[in-house]
């Protein structure tokens, strides 16, 4: 019997497929009640009995997910020919993607004969590969990076950092005006360099009286 995650499966369209195994459900349904709680829809086996009806409702649901989300544990690869093996092959038939989350270091001694092939299979697929004392917080974040959640909450915008810098206005910083020369000289007054202010002086003789060297006058003696 299907086990209780704590929420209800989603009804409609679109969701992610839970594909886990019933011995991981305490493990798999904490990590789902994170990703519940932050938005993400998602369908699992709640309250099916095993049966014909059982498989064909779990068929329609994978036909009709957006995408399968497996939890691959060592309780899982230990099992003989379990029915999350059948829903993976389910998943391929019907081309929908498969998103890894390997829960436990697993070795290749450890998984049973019937699964060693689909083991091997597995490790070649891109998934998540949370270390095995994870909590379900870093588990779902881990998986954030890998599968693009839909139907998530939108959180508030961030920077690249978590402590954000205040926003600054755009300043820029002008620099200081400078004239077309960088050091300016000092601004001259328009000198000519002039010669001292010549009196016109001609250089003239000195001044001759207009003598006219006479003869002695000589009186007229006859």
């Amino acid at each position: 019997m299907a086990q209780e995650f704590g929420f209800e499966p989603v009804s409609e369209a679109p969701y992610y497929f839970i594909s886990y195994n019933s011995q991981d459900s305490a493990k798999v349904g904490a990590i789902c009640r994170e990703m519940n709680r932050r938005g993400v829809p998602l369908w699992y086996d709640r309250g099916l009995l095993s049966g014909e009806k059982w498989e064909k409702q779990i068929t329609a649901h994978i036909r009709n997910c957006h995408e399968v989300i497996l939890f691959v544990t060592r309780k899982l690869m230990a099992r003989e020919n379990p029915y999350v093996y059948t829903e993976y092959a389910i998943a391929r038939k019907l081309h929908k993607k498969i998103h890894i989350v390997m829960l436990d270091e697993i070795q290749f001694e450890e998984v049973s004969d019937d699964l060693k092939g689909w083991f091997v299979n597995l490790e070649t697929l891109h998934g998540v590969y949370p270390p095995a004392d994870a909590a379900p917080v870093q588990i779902v974040n881990s998986m954030e990076r890998l599968i693009q959640f839909i139907g998530k909450q939108p959180e508030p915008l961030r920077d690249a950092y978590s402590r954000t810098e205040p926003l600054r206005e755009n300043y820029s910083r002008p620099e200081p005006l400078r004239e077309i020369n960088s050091r300016t000289e000092p601004q001259r007054e328009n000198y000519s360099r002039t010669e001292p202010q010549r009196e016109n002086y001609s250089r003239t003789e000195p001044q001759r009286e207009n003598y006219s060297r006479t003869e002695p006058q000589r009186e007229n003696y006859s």
